[in-house]
């Protein structure tokens, strides 16, 4: 117990060195671009947020980010590679460079693939 203790203190003093203590949390506004290829009018460009937190991802309708999605991520420096952790019919998968701000979901069923390009911008709710 002292051992914990002693190294939560040197994580403290350190500032963020330990990685077991800090989160960050990023949330991006992306909007819908085009559908299979074909570019959306404006209608159609549905806002949907991105919000990772270490190596998840929620998507949701609004920017509190009340859920409609659950992501597991592998994360590089600028890439996001998320896979749904939902069991149904759908192999759901979103891609995010946070270089360029562009993402691409792409949704597989046994019919059919479907590709859905979004362009985001990021929010300036973070937390470290």
């Amino acid at each position: 117990m002292k051992n914990l203790h002693l190294i939560f203190l040197i994580c403290l003093f350190l500032g963020s060195g330990c990685s077991d203590f800090s989160a960050r949390h990023q949330v991006f506004e992306c909007y819908k671009k085009s559908l299979d290829g074909e570019p959306l009018t404006k209608s159609y460009q549905d806002i949907n947020y991105f919000h990772f937190n270490d190596e998840r991802l929620n998507v949701s309708i609004g920017s509190v980010g009340i859920g409609i999605s659950e992501y597991e991520c592998e994360k590089t420096e600028f890439v996001y590679q998320c896979k749904d952790t939902r069991k149904d019919n759908f192999d759901d998968q979103i891609t995010l460079d946070r270089y360029t701000l562009q993402a691409q979901q792409t949704l597989n069923t046994s019919k059919r693939t479907t590709i859905i390009d979004y362009s985001c911008g990021e929010l300036e709710r973070k937390v470290d």
